[in-house]
């Protein structure tokens, strides 16, 4: 679906479909792992629920933000043709068989 998406012809429903898969894979991960640091954010209430520490909550919520990274950089930008050079949006992990 998502090579469908990327190639649509309209730019105004590509951009925005870019943008919005980019902020739902980002926004939700960095609130709970770096929010609490910040401004308490939603990890205290979800660890008070599952019965765990604040920090077993944001060490997952890190860990899922940095694969959603991996996966922003990895294949959402070579489905819509992003080419960046900052050192932020360089891959982490290499996948097999793609050389640098």
């Amino acid at each position: 679906m998502g090579e469908r998406i990327a190639r649509l012809r309209s730019w105004f429903f590509k951009n925005i479909l870019f943008y919005l898969t980019v902020i739902l894979l980002v926004a939700d991960p960095l609130n709970l792992s770096v929010g609490p640091l910040i401004y308490g954010g939603d990890a205290p209430g979800i660890a008070v629920g599952f019965g765990v520490s604040r920090y077993v909550i944001q060490a997952i919520s890190l860990v899922v933000l940095l694969v959603n990274r991996e996966l922003i950089v990895q294949r959402l930008f070579p489905m819509y043709n992003v080419q960046v050079k900052h050192f932020l949006f360089r891959p982490l992990v290499q996948r097999p068989g793609r050389a640098r």
